[in-house]
């Protein structure tokens, strides 16, 4: 039996900058495996990016989406495109560390020792190597919590219905609910699979674009679908969003009681921030719009999937 190709799909919207790297190292990644395509999807950027991909050797398809878009739409489509047995989704500020590949495979060198595969990362601040969990992993472990970089066999992808493009934000923790609500966890080797070049998650810039987006909703709107279908999900909602629990409960608590019991959610989100690094007052605002954000995507938020979009092809034929 031959081995797997893999589709690599890259997406990205304006990271120039960073496109070079990601694609450098995919052309290793093309020395490593055997790759069916390199696809990236770009949605809507307005710098160089498209014409970086066009004249990079290591991009067979570029495709440009523009209209009702969205990282999922993305992903969705590089999926559609592709023609490998094994998808391998990559994000246009990543650079991949080839190596790992060579450690995903069976004995006999065909099959992928899990259907759903990632690794750890390093985050590059500023020049400055981060690991993201804070220090290297120690050993593989299975999860069903993971961003936008995974390796996947094609079937199962297709059996799980690709990801919901209702979703801005939060599509991947969707999809992989929707992973282990089917059985299926993702295996996280302790190796790192990438490089990834951003800044840090409390920086103000990424505070202020997400209060302005309310992309917090989109949370509210994973844990309603969740609530009643899946225990993990539950979990979730009590873990990364607890003080929105703790605002929406003090809230009928003081209509009813009186406003000194919202006192109990102010406390809890200063304990919150307290713990977090960056400037107080900046975190603190956030935490509590992103409350508010996340109680009315749970009630009120009930989005339609993307259907109205564009997609140009722009490589092979390299029209604009």
């Amino acid at each position: 039996m031959a081995e797997k190709r893999f589709s690599v799909i890259v997406i990205g919207r304006n990271e120039g900058e960073n496109l070079q790297k990601c694609f450098d190292s995919i052309s290793k990644v093309k020395e490593t495996v055997s790759v069916a395509e390199c696809i990236y999807v770009d949605s809507d950027s307005t710098d160089q990016s498209l014409r970086i991909a066009n004249e990079h050797v290591s991009v067979d398809i570029a495709i440009k989406i523009s209209g009702e878009i969205n990282s999922a739409v993305a992903r969705n489509v590089g999926a559609d495109k592709s023609t490998g047995e094994i998808l391998f989704f990559v994000d246009g500020d990543m650079e991949i560390c080839p190596k790992f590949l060579e450690g995903i495979w069976t004995t006999d060198g065909v099959e992928l020792v899990h259907p759903v595969i990632t690794g750890d990362m390093i985050n590059v601040i500023d020049g400055e190597q981060q690991y993201y969990y804070g220090k290297p992993l120690e050993s593989d472990q299975y999860t069903n919590q993971n961003g936008g970089l995974f390796i996947i066999e094609h079937d199962t992808w297709m059996r799980i219905g690709g990801m919901d493009n209702r979703f801005k934000r939060s599509q991947d923790l969707e999809f992989f609910l929707r992973l282990d609500l089917n059985g299926i966890k993702i295996l996280r080797k302790k190796e790192v699979l990438c490089y990834h070049y951003t800044y840090q998650y409390h920086h103000q810039k990424r505070i202020y674009s997400a209060l302005k987006s309310g992309y917090q909703k989109f949370s509210g709107l994973l844990y309603r679908i969740n609530l009643t279908k899946s225990l993990v999900g539950v979990k979730l909602f009590l873990r990364k969003d607890y003080t929105a629990i703790f605002l929406f409960l003090n809230l009928i608590a003081s209509v009813i009681f009186g406003i000194k019991f919202f006192l109990i959610y102010l406390i809890s989100v200063f304990v919150r921030t307290v713990a977090k690094r960056g400037a107080f007052l900046s975190q603190l605002i956030y935490q509590i719009f992103s409350d508010i954000y996340c109680i009315y995507g749970f009630l009120f938020f009930y989005p339609k999937r993307s259907k109205r979009f564009l997609i140009t092809l722009i490589k092979p034929n390299g029209t604009r």
